[in-house]
């Protein structure tokens, strides 16, 4: 049976270009993409930390998300990226509603993630590792949800600087980047 995912980015550019990628690299004989959360039998969260801002605006979405899914208890719900890179231990407690997590290297990795969720009602999904390669290096896996003529490109993934007041290092990684061949292919 075809499952509706639907996506909520939140933050930067970045992590827009990952979002399209994970829904992009969905099997579309499995999955169907929604614009809205209601409409959906699982809700993608792609999470931000990088001011307080930012991590005041993801767990509210979040939160908001677990009284959705009180309302429709099969919903499941998958949070992605920069939080859940810097603080799995804590959404993992914190908000047992949660029934997948998956930090910023696990980009390929939702079809899983959605796969374990649906088939282990009970057992949570974690999947927080080292920062993998760059996310633009996935190809032509790409479902772009933007409108109009333009859309990011990324070309490089992380920050080797360990400035006192970033995290950036801590939940993107080390500096990779694209070959300028892959960038102008």
């Amino acid at each position: 049976m075809v499952k509706r995912v639907a996506a909520i980015t939140l933050g930067c550019a970045k992590n827009q270009v990952d979002t399209e990628y994970m829904l992009g690299m969905l099997p579309k004989s499995d999955y169907v993409i929604v614009s809205e959360p209601e409409d959906a039998d699982a809700v993608v969260i792609n999470t931000c930390c990088f001011i307080d801002e930012a991590k005041k605006e993801t767990i509210d979405t979040l939160l908001q998300l677990v009284r959705e899914k009180r309302k429709n208890p099969g919903l499941k719900l998958i949070a992605a990226g920069c939080l859940v890179q810097k603080y799995v231990q804590e959404l993992f407690s914190e908000i047992p509603e949660i029934d997948g997590l998956m930090g910023t290297g696990q980009v390929d990795g939702l079809a899983a993630a959605l796969e374990h969720v649906f088939a282990h009602a009970k057992e949570r999904y974690v999947s927080v590792k080292d920062q993998g390669r760059a996310t633009s290096d996935f190809g032509e896996r790409r479902l772009i949800t933007t409108a109009g003529p333009t859309s990011y490109l990324k070309i490089a993934e992380g920050c080797n600087n360990r400035c006192t007041y970033c995290v950036i290092p801590q939940i993107r990684g080390p500096y990779r980047s694209r070959e300028i061949e892959a960038l102008v292919s």
